[in-house]
């Protein structure tokens, strides 16, 4: 296969060689230069000039006596000249958020020639256009007669008036600025391109060089008139890669710009361009995967073909996040590459440590005696952050177990400079320098940490190289910073440093020209393979989805001929469809998997290629499951391990008791109970800031116990004025902020406060306490007995001729009498069922999740009758949110079961009793194995769904 630049440079190579010795290639990027040379050289048979080889960039950037400056300086320049023309209060921090968009506009303008009087026009009334804009095209004139139409017919809105009274001032304010910055020699690089075109038609056509331009496709209007002036003095010949399948076809996007610039720059007549775009020789794959990572597998498994050319191979990233997967993922038959993307600063560890930071900071809160307390999220994501698991792993697990256990979610920070790191990183930071200053010192000390362990590990030094480059471009801001006086918001100052990240790209070394190319989809510019695999060949990523923000409307773009999307998308088509003209092996592999704003839609070039009979394409389809580990017949049978956990409840002095809740869970799935009581496999704690509906249930019952508390402990009966008196605002409120205070700070190591969507919650426990006190006013005069007291019992059973005990208990929210008797009462703060038909059902697995809270009241009746005797023993369920439902009844009925039929448990509890020893006689049975539910819609919320294979 010949590429496009070995054509090139052997034409060249033919040539004079006095001519080449004053010869300059232009280029459209760096890594085009590299090919060239190489292929230059292999061309040279005997010793000759090698031509100056520049960059476009470069190239124009020599007939300007302009010197770029830093956004930071531009920026501030342009914020002093629109406040002197628009007489604005604003501040730098606020102009920043659009003043780069303004700058962006400008750059435009000069780029592409466009008369600022024109774009920038005022008028008053629209025949204006006729009579004093005669420079303008009839085109021209039109759009803007389109444009201020909508300011002039119609009524004006404050948006409008907003637009208008930045608009008028956008003529003087660019005029203005270009001049200030001239007076300097400084520019931004649309005013150099643009003062470049000017003074490249000024120059003597003897002090013309001989250039060759290589390998375009969009071009400027700056660049466009520099080609112009050197065609037509006879300085210049040009290189266009194409193929005739989409110059010749109108419709083709791909062809826009090259259909207007062969005609005004033509080939030489003698450089024959080979290109075979449409061959029957060219095959292509077209694979969707519904993950990235099987993206990354499946150009694992072609490059692992050892029939492969991996020298004439490319493999492509239109998504250049995936870089470090890749890279981890290649075959071991790949034993060179070259990645030419460089890896975004942004991306690495360094710039997540750097987000991380300014994070903590922006969202510290200070109290009212100058202590610092941080969100608990960004306090745990920085302690789980790859430089704290490598410097203080051990000290940062037990602050990150700390926070969990006590669910501190604004935490102290007394409690987080225990960790030295953490001590330098939150020093007290009220102005923008200050916290400069702590920044900068946090990235020296972690320097200065990763230094000393650096040596042979390559995953730190790449660290540290980031962290090097980080601490680099930091200092430079804030010099410059200093040097223009100017100490933006800290938020500004954090915008501007996070923009300037996100632009820094550590280059990798590989080898330039051989091995595997890896590289992002910009950089295939001017470049061919035999072999090409481009990864995320999704709409969104070719083209690249990039919204373009702007103060000059669409309309106005599109009449004075300023970059619009239809150009953006012209422009990838090419670079898409040209990289596949010289191709013999094609894979384009997209993810077809939504997930967030990613829609698993495939690029538009694909269809392209699928509908067109001239390609022959194959499409495929690779699907990846997760499997579990764990057995699949879902059966875990007692064994020597299981049987000893089943025996912590059967030993004599019955070291565990066997809670209700326990019980209901083994009715509801064996499996989910095994899991749970005898392996112990608990759902790991995280902090809890907002109300779920189990920590609504804790303060609940933490409020229903506080609240009746004082008439536990004295034995005084409840009557109506006693409930008025607990009724009482003052007296509700403090209960409730207890109870809040218990559940969040449970440890008291926070200053806990109630905010956000939990102040609404806290007043829905209030009114839900009210309404219980109203309902239970009803039984007064009341004796509350006992409060969230734990009671339990022995149940005896037999199991093969053997006599077991299990001490079966928990703890009862509420045990109260009156004169219908004992009440034992569980809140319950689901929708639970008071109803059941018979007492079988309340044991049956099938009817368990209707019927779990009676069972489970049941048996906290069953243990405080065998304790107490008690004549008349009530089971009730206060269901906490049907508390509003008028005449709600709270005592446990049955519609069939005829000894119940009083209400009373003590006429059903030797029945309930034998039903429950022949449920723990089954738990208990060593032959018996533990089995998936038979309800199969208990799995859906299931924290075990995944173990079993269900999720």
């Amino acid at each position: 296969m010949e590429t496009f630049l070995q054509q090139v440079a052997f034409y060249i190579a033919k040539q004079n060689n006095d001519y080449n010795k004053d010869l300059k290639i232009v280029f459209p990027n760096r890594r085009s230069i590299v090919f060239f040379t190489e292929a230059f050289r292999n061309n040279a048979k005997n010793t000759m000039w090698m031509p100056e080889l520049v960059t476009i960039s470069d190239f124009v950037s020599s007939y300007s006596n302009l010197v770029s400056a830093s956004d930071i300086s531009l920026l501030f320049e342009l914020y002093n000249t629109y406040i002197k023309h628009s007489n604005s209060k604003e501040s730098f921090d606020q102009f920043f958020n659009w003043g780069e968009i303004l700058l962006k506009d400008f750059d435009d303008i000069d780029k592409y020639l466009v008369n600022p009087n024109a774009v920038f026009t005022n008028v008053k009334d629209l025949k204006e256009l006729d009579s004093t804009h005669s420079f303008l095209t009839d085109e021209q004139i039109e759009v803007l007669k389109r444009f201020f139409k909508n300011f002039t017919e119609s009524e004006t809105t404050v948006l409008k008036k907003s637009f208008m009274e930045v608009w008028q001032v956008m003529l003087p304010v660019y005029l203005s600025y270009n001049e200030i910055l001239k007076s300097r020699n400084l520019a931004y690089e649309g005013a150099i391109f643009r003062q470049a075109s000017e003074n490249v038609i000024k120059t003597n056509t003897n002090d013309l060089p001989n250039v060759a331009f290589v390998g375009f496709n969009a071009i400027t209007k700056c660049e466009e008139v520099i080609f112009e002036h050197f065609s037509k003095h006879n300085k210049a010949i040009f290189f266009w890669d194409y193929d005739l399948f989409y110059i010749n076809d109108k419709y083709q996007e791909a062809g826009l710009f090259l259909r207007k610039y062969l005609q005004k720059f033509p080939l030489p007549t003698d450089f024959i361009l080979k290109s075979k775009l449409v061959s029957n020789e060219k095959a292509i794959q077209i694979i969707s995967s519904s993950t990235d990572h099987g993206q990354i597998s499946v150009a694992s498994q072609i490059l692992s073909d050892s029939s492969i050319d991996i020298s004439q191979t490319a493999l492509v990233l239109a998504n250049e996040e995936l870089l470090f997967p890749v890279i981890n993922s290649l075959p071991a038959n790949v034993t060179s590459i070259n990645p030419t993307m460089g890896y975004s600063v942004m991306k690495s560890n360094a710039g997540s440590f750097c987000s991380l930071f300014f994070k903590l900071h922006q969202n510290k809160r200070m109290s009212a005696n100058g202590v610092c307390s941080y969100y608990y999220i960004y306090v745990l994501r920085l302690l789980k952050h790859p430089f704290f698991v490598t410097l203080s792993n051990k000290t940062a697990n037990e602050l990150i177990n700390k926070i969990t256990e006590n669910n501190i979610f604004y935490v102290n920070e007394e409690l987080l400079c225990t960790i030295p790191l953490l001590s330098v990183m939150l020093k007290k930071s009220t102005t923008t320098s200050e916290l400069q200053n702590v920044f900068e010192k946090t990235l020296s000390m972690v320097i200065d940490e990763y230094i000393q362990l650096a040596e042979n590990n390559n995953t730190i030094e790449l660290d540290l190289e980031m962290l090097y480059e980080t601490r680099k471009i930091h200092r430079q801001l804030v010099s410059e910073l200093s040097h223009k006086k100017l100490e933006p918001e800290q938020a500004t100052y954090i915008k501007i440093f996070t923009k300037q990240l996100h632009s820094l790209r550590i280059p990798f070394e590989g080898e330039m020209t051989g091995g595997l190319q890896l590289m992002g989809f910009l950089e295939t510019r001017n470049l061919d393979f035999a072999n090409i695999i481009i990864l995320s060949v999704n709409e969104g990523q070719l083209p690249l989805n990039q919204v373009r923000t702007s103060f000059i409307p669409y309309s106005l773009r599109k009449g004075f001929g300023l970059p619009d999307a239809e150009m953006h998308g012209a422009m990838y088509a090419y670079y898409f469809f040209r990289l596949l003209q010289r191709a013999t092996n094609v894979t384009l592999v997209y993810n077809n998997g939504e997930s967030g704003l990613d829609t698993g839609e495939r690029s538009r070039f694909i269809p392209q290629l699928i509908f067109n009979n001239n390609f022959n394409t194959i499409e495929k389809s690779v699907q990846q499951s997760i499997s579990s580990s764990v057995k699949t017949d879902n059966i875990i049978y007692k064994n020597e391990s299981i049987q000893k956990s089943l025996n912590e409840f059967l030993s004599g002095d019955n070291k565990r008791i066997l809670s209700p809740s326990s019980i209901v869970r083994y009715l509801t799935c064996p499996l989910k109970f095994c899991y749970y009581s005898l392996l112990r496999l608990y759902e790991h704690d995280e902090v809890e800031e907002n109300v779920d509906a189990r920590i609504f249930g804790n303060i609940f019952h933490k409020a229903a116990e506080d609240i009746y508390k004082p008439y536990t402990d004295n034995g005084k009966l409840l009557t109506e004025p006693e409930f008025q008196k607990l009724d009482a605002t003052d007296n509700i409120q403090k209960i409730v902020a207890e109870a809040f205070n218990d559940s969040f700070n449970k440890n008291g190591l926070a200053n806990f406060q109630i905010v956000g969507k939990n102040i609404l919650v806290e007043s829905v426990v209030e009114s839900y306490l009210r309404k219980m006190l109203e309902i239970d006013k009803q039984y007064a005069p009341l004796n509350i007995l006992e409060t969230e007291g734990v009671h339990y019992s022995n149940i005896n059973f037999s199991l093969s001729g053997i006599e077991l005990s299990v001490k079966v208990g928990g703890t009862i929210d509420r045990i109260d009498s009156s004169a219908n008797g004992v009440r034992i009462i569980d809140y319950k703060t689901g929708s639970d069922e008071l109803v059941f038909d018979e007492l079988n059902d309340v044991f049956n697995p099938l009817k368990i999740s209707k019927n779990k809270a009676i069972l489970q009241t049941f048996i906290y009746s069953l243990v405080y009758y065998r304790q107490t005797k008690s004549a008349v023993i009530r089971p009730s369920i206060m269901q906490v949110r049907k508390l509003f439902i008028p005449n709600l009844k709270v005592n446990i009925e049955s519609k069939k079961e005829i000894g119940y039929a009083s209400g009373n448990f003590v006429d059903i509890a030797e029945e309930f009793n034998i039903k429950l020893q022949h449920l723990l006689s089954e738990i208990f049975n060593p032959d018996i194995p533990f089995t998936e539910t038979v309800d199969k819609k208990n799995c859906t919320y299931c924290a075990y769904k995944l173990l079993c294979g269900k999720g």
